[in-house]
């Protein structure tokens, strides 16, 4: 498949999440050796009760994704990851069999995160950005509580997030697959302090 895709994405910068043993597969793309992420998944039913959400400020509020909130998820994930993902987002917000939440603070958006089925019917959390980690923490609560119905439960994260690996533990004892990060022509430097999940679709071409 992936010498099928390759003279497709010529001229692109290309990211991808190569598992270890896959990693050499890829020799012609940068590994970022710094940027280590790790697969995450708890096969049981996880309760999101043990999570909280009660540090949260008064002016922090939390909303159901609208199509009116579109500009302003497309302007923090900008923010977040280095480059402008709208026609992404907005297919991916309002994907069948998909939730979506949106934080603000006194109006301005200070993370947002989607959670939807995966391939084995786990519920899939990807992304979750998030400017502080109580309100990530939050997103992730409100996330898992409107998708009660799945198989176990999904997410990627970067192994040097101490924060996001903990909300993993409050859930459950993950199985864990470790990938490396890498890409086609250059680096592309994002904010990995407020990245709690990675959005989870390998080979995405920019």
């Amino acid at each position: 498949m992936f010498n099928w895709v390759a003279p497709r994405i010529q001229g692109k910068i290309t990211i991808g999440n190569a598992v270890l043993q896959m990693v050499e597969k890829y020799i012609q793309f940068y590994i970022d050796e710094n940027l280590t992420t790790l697969k995450n998944y708890i096969l049981n039913t996880e309760n999101p009760n043990v999570l909280s959400n009660k540090d949260l400020p008064d002016n922090i509020e939390i909303e159901p994704f609208q199509k009116n909130l579109l500009p302003s998820i497309v302007q923090y994930d900008a923010s977040v990851v280095g480059f402008e993902r709208a026609q992404m987002l907005e297919l991916s917000c309002q994907e069948k069999d998909s939730e979506t939440f949106v934080a603000f603070r006194n109006g301005a958006c200070i993370g947002y995160g989607s959670i939807k089925r995966s391939c084995l019917g786990a519920g899939r959390v990807s992304p979750l950005f998030a400017d502080d980690p109580t309100v990530a923490e939050a997103l992730l609560k409100k996330l898992l509580e409107s998708y009660p119905n799945r198989n176990g439960f999904v997410m990627m994260t970067l192994k040097n997030n101490e924060f996001a690996s903990s909300l993993i533990r409050k859930l459950g004892n993950p199985e864990i697959e470790t990938c490396m990060r890498i890409y086609s022509k250059a680096k592309i430097e994002f904010d990995t302090n407020r990245i709690f999940a990675l959005t989870d679709m390998n080979f995405c071409a920019i």
